[in-house]
């Protein structure tokens, strides 16, 4: 009786795997991806849309650096104000 009764469990369990491993199977080949749809042609951009943006580009680099520069003078003027400032009080009797 009790190995009839570990039989059926060891069968049970058996069956429970393959069926496990069959959803999976079942699972992955549903989620395989479709058949991508072929690449479209790159469209034509015209000559003069590409100088547009160039010289949109160039303005704003230009302006961009106009901008650093303006804020680094700043920065360094408040450095060595400070730094002298910091020089005349420790050195300076």
């Amino acid at each position: 009786m009790k190995i009839e009764l570990e039989s059926k469990r060891h069968s049970l369990i058996i069956t429970l795997r393959l069926l496990v491993i069959l959803a999976m199977i079942a699972l992955a080949g549903s989620a395989t991806p479709e058949r991508t749809p072929d690449a479209m042609p790159p469209s034509q951009v015209s000559e003069s849309t590409w100088r547009q943006a160039d010289d949109d580009i160039i303005a704003e680099l230009r302006a961009a650096t106009v901008t650093a520069r303006n804020f680094a003078r700043e920065k360094m003027g408040r450095w060595k104000q400070l730094a002298m400032e910091k020089a005349e009080a420790d050195f300076i009797p």
